[in-house]
């Protein structure tokens, strides 16, 4: 029995789930990482408001492909199963693919997140080549004047084509869906623009709220403004959402997560669900500093250390439990709080039914 999207063993990555709160009561690293996320490149041809990586300059000493080698070996070692590949906008470097294929050769489920505007014939070619699982396209909005005013770049056109190409060429053992970051400037259509992508046949559309904290590697001030959007929209959003959750599959955020959106909004600062990610995630940064979260300072450099030494020394377990224990800017990104959603007790359960009955498991 596998979970479709991510090709893993639910009973397996159950079992680890079941571990991770004797990791953090215990002071041991009992569970082990669910997936790997890199940031390959602070390097984007967008110039997002909601991030700043576009404004970095470092970009000497990426990681090497000879160093990416070692390290899909030590992931495979360790049975971590998935390996996320971002930036920056990740298809900027021309190794990309190669990357790709060295994670895939050690067996991994490999993800690639993105902002689609490359993926235009050769390189939509050479993706599926590469043996990629899975891509996840950012479209925080449909309307062209939104998009630009957002990714500061005017490209939801060739986005959206993009991704109607895909759909109509994918390969079997490939997948695609988009993200959609929920913040002030998008906040009035944003359930218009998950419709839009649904009714191109999106078979599964994210979304997050935009983190307001200039204390990460992805944004060097804040974006505090960006989160002011009345409790009223919000409202509207939650029920838009739990409502099109009822009646499609493509809407696959936990109702949890769902509804924790106000209680964010309401305050940014404060933590919704204790956040207990920094136990099944690690974050990889393109210099090879690595973080339980990219909002904490970093355990190591991997070019120092052994992915698994890292992973059971004593700072990352600190790091673990400073943010379990709300010890970490706060974000209210899918890819952590729906893992924090995941292991918590009293979500546990009904985030397992949920996943069932929404028929991500065959």
């Amino acid at each position: 029995m596998k979970l479709n999207q991510l090709q893993v063993s639910p009973i397996k990555e159950g079992v680890n789930l079941l571990k991770v709160l004797p990791s953090y009561f215990l002071d041991k690293p009992l569970a082990r990482p669910v997936s790997v996320n890199f940031l390959i490149t602070s390097r984007c041809n967008s110039k997002c408001v909601t991030c700043d990586s576009w404004k970095l300059d470092d970009h000497e000493g990426e990681l090497t492909l000879e160093e990416f080698k070692v390290l899909a070996r030590d992931i495979r070692e360790l049975e971590i199963p998935i390996v996320t590949i971002g930036g920056g906008e990740p298809t900027i470097r021309k190794d990309i693919w190669d990357i790709i294929k060295i994670f895939k050769r050690e067996g991994l489920n490999v993800q690639l997140t993105t902002n689609g505007l490359t993926l235009r014939d050769k390189q939509r070619e050479a993706m599926y080549d590469s043996g990629l699982d899975r891509a996840t396209v950012s479209v925080d909005s449909h309307i062209p004047s939104t998009y630009e005013a957002i990714r500061g770049v005017n490209g939801v056109k060739s986005v959206l084509d993009n991704l109607q190409t895909i759909l109509s060429t994918q390969p079997a053992h490939f997948s695609v869906d988009t993200n959609t970051v929920l913040c002030r400037d998008n906040a009035e259509t944003f359930l218009n623009t998950l419709d839009t992508l649904i009714e191109m046949g999106m078979p599964r559309v994210n979304f997050s709220a935009v983190t307001t904290f200039g204390e990460n590697y992805l944004m060097t001030e804040s974006k505090a403004h960006l989160s002011e959007i009345p409790l009223e929209t919000i409202d509207t959003i939650i029920s838009g959402l739990l409502s099109r959750k009822s009646k499609t599959h493509a809407i696959s955020a936990s109702k949890a997560f769902i509804k924790g959106l106000r209680k964010y909004y309401e305050n940014p600062e404060k933590l919704v669900y204790p956040c207990y990610a920094g136990f099944l995630t690690l974050d990889i940064f393109q210099d090879g500093s690595v973080h339980g979260c990219g909002n904490l300072p970093k355990i190591a450099n991997i070019r120092d250390a052994s992915l698994k030494d890292i992973w059971t020394s004593t700072r990352a377990q600190q790091n673990r439990k400073n943010m379990a224990n709300g010890k970490c800017p706060n974000c209210y990104l899918s890819c952590k709080m729906e893992l924090a959603i995941a292991s918590n007790p009293k979500h546990m359960i009904p985030f397992g039914i949920e996943k069932l009955l929404s028929g991500l498991i065959s």
